[in-house]
């Protein structure tokens, strides 16, 4: 039996769809011949992850449907390793179609809808014969109605816990859920989670705070100081606050540790460098994925992480959101010929990784 799995994620595997409509009438303009796309938060999260970590540490499972293409296995495919008992990816086989959801663009807005019922995952989905104990680290998208559900199952099984700990919940609120009347329940669960996770857009509608259009980065500590307060201050919270990082696109991404301590992480791309921005889709999962491994990196058994690993934490994250988003869909990964190592967009992690440490050093 194997329980080396590190990090996993409970979101979800999803093909996308995309319809573009005409900004005044709302007439459809197609899809630009974008067709269906792989897709999905967790997906995202997923590859993030992976980037970092070889591809039997980190765990995803996906709902395959009947309209699941050989285009999108072989897709999948590239980044697991198939003939090992596990690899990644983990298969199950629905009856009915494979999870749609159609991404929709308006001018600036944006909206999203499934077109297909979706198959919602549990604590208890990431084991099974070949993994009996809980990965040390688990990323969920959701609620804090459902992360709460979440923490309720894996507190209720202390005998799936690795090494008898209970294991790391890397929340990530979904937008829609990101709302003003939804705080007191974001504070209660947030005592339980190891990382609290929104971008920019999320903690200010969380806190009931209106950004303007030219978000600052002194407007973004703002946001982060305030939900520190709230979830320490909370009459539920023991006085304890996770992690809390707010992801902030081309400003980078600010980490909150305790006593409000605030360290910001640069994007991996420059402001001379936005030709290289192709689709930022994903980013923000993806930026968690690398995020998570950093964390897990340090020892599945560590809780007490130290500033430096949490900032080179972050700074992993910042590299596995910038290949994500230098290609539509996403990134390249090539296999070196020596069998040992592998090229993300045709760069080492490592070297990306030593590329933002020496400019943040400099």
């Amino acid at each position: 039996m194997d329980d080396t799995v590190l990090v996993s994620t409970l979101g979800m595997f999803i093909i996308d769809t995309f319809r573009f409509e005409d900004e005044q009438t709302g007439a459809s303009l197609g899809d630009r011949g974008l067709g269906e796309q792989i897709g999905g938060g967790g997906t995202y999260f997923a590859v993030g992850a992976r980037m970092c970590l070889s591809p039997d540490k980190v765990m995803m499972t996906v709902d395959r449907g009947s309209d699941f293409t050989s285009e999108i296995q072989e897709k999948l495919d590239i980044y697991s390793k198939p003939d090992q008992p596990h690899s990644l990816w983990r298969f199950r086989q629905r009856k009915d179609g494979t999870t749609k959801a159609v991404n929709i663009y308006r001018g600036e807005e944006r909206g999203f809808a499934y077109l297909s019922p979706k198959i919602r995952l549990d604590p208890v989905d990431l084991l099974d014969d070949l993994h009996t104990k809980l990965p040390p680290f688990i990323h969920c998208i959701c609620s804090p109605e459902r992360a709460s559900e979440m923490i309720k199952q894996i507190k209720g099984m202390p005998d799936k816990w690795p090494a008898g700990r209970q294991p790391n919940l890397i929340w990530e609120p979904i937008p829609d859920s990101a709302i003003e009347e939804n705080l007191p329940k974001a504070l209660k669960v947030s005592k339980s989670v190891s990382v609290l996770s929104p971008n920019h857009e999320e903690a200010a509608s969380l806190l009931g705070v209106k950004l303007s259009k030219e978000v600052s980065m002194s407007s973004i500590e703002d946001l982060a100081t305030q939900l520190y307060h709230r979830i320490r201050d909370d009459q539920d919270s023991d006085g304890s606050v996770p992690i809390i990082c707010i992801r902030a696109g081309a400003l980078g991404s600010l980490v909150c540790l305790q006593n409000a301590d605030l360290h910001w992480i640069p994007a991996f791309h420059t402001n001379d460098q936005v030709d290289k921005i192709v689709d930022v889709t994903g980013a923000g999962n993806a930026y968690l994925g690398g995020f998570t491994v950093g964390l897990a990196l340090t020892g599945p058994e560590k809780t007490d992480w130290s500033t430096e690993h949490i900032i080179r934490a972050a700074r992993m994250g910042s590299v596995s959101a910038a290949l994500t988003i230098e290609q539509t869909g996403l990134p390249n990964i090539t296999v070196c010929n020596d069998g040992k190592g592998e090229l993300w967009n045709g760069d080492t992690i490592a070297n990306r990784l030593r590329q933002l440490e020496e400019r943040v050093d400099e």
